[in-house]
């Protein structure tokens, strides 16, 4: 088995936990504030809230109290939350929809903003690409894809990202095996290394070009691998 340098390195790790997580308990609190914002506004009497907002006196958790006996608790309840949650109901309705799904937008906003970062710390440790033989395998964040090199149709592509106002374009082996349709791309960069070192490089070229023959296809493909070994791509 060959390992190839498409990971990142131990620094990029550390960099990419470090602002992940910075990123992503910012947008964690922000789901918290759309949480306790919609829960604060959302009326107790609609669904599904009301469910949980039935009178004591029918529960019969204390048949011995009459229900104005409840008045103290209830009342109690109320001023604990707004003491907690420091903001109050409008006493409209439908005023109090709108804040609850203005702080509904904030939780799913912040929710997904987390998940975001949280997936791209997880697809930096996982970032992965190795060949055994002539079968290269790339491992991404939830599954990994292989393809035989030798058999497959390969071509040279790129793939370009914009940060900023430059635009970054990464050179690619597009792989795609013509019996089964499955497909594979195969980053010649590591995520902050750089090209890939020559003997990693001849390791591609010589899993692409075992066993061609004379067919325009294989023509293409012997014509990429022997730009890999001299470093033309």
């Amino acid at each position: 088995m060959h390992t190839l340098s498409v990971g990142a390195t131990g620094e990029e790790r550390a960099r990419a936990v470090f602002s992940g997580l910075l990123a992503g308990s910012i947008g964690l609190a922000v789901a918290v504030f759309g949480f306790v914002f919609a829960h604060a506004f959302y009326p107790r009497d609609y669904f599904p809230r009301s469910l949980f907002q039935g009178d004591p006196s029918e529960t019969g958790w204390t048949p011995d109290l009459g229900p104005d006996e409840f008045e103290p608790s209830v009342s109690y309840s109320s001023e604990f939350e707004s003491s907690v949650f420091g903001i109050h109901g409008t006493g409209s309705h439908g005023t109090d929809l709108l804040f609850a799904g203005v702080g509904l937008f904030f939780f799913a906003f912040g929710t997904l903003w987390t998940l975001s970062f949280l997936s791209m710390i997880a697809r930096t440790f996982r970032a992965a690409a190795w060949l055994d033989g002539t079968r290269a395998h790339v491992r991404g964040l939830f599954r990994t894809r292989s393809i035989d090199l030798a058999t497959a149709y390969v071509h040279q592509g790129a793939h370009t990202v914009r940060i900023g106002h430059r635009v970054v374009s990464t050179p690619t082996l597009e792989a795609s095996d013509p019996a089964t349709g499955a497909k594979l791309t195969l980053r010649l960069e590591g995520l902050g290394s750089g090209r890939l070192p020559p003997n990693e490089l001849r390791a591609l070229a010589d899993a692409m070009s075992r066993g061609r023959g004379g067919s325009d296809n294989d023509r293409d493909v012997l014509q990429l691998a022997e730009n890999l070994r001299t470093g033309a791509v």
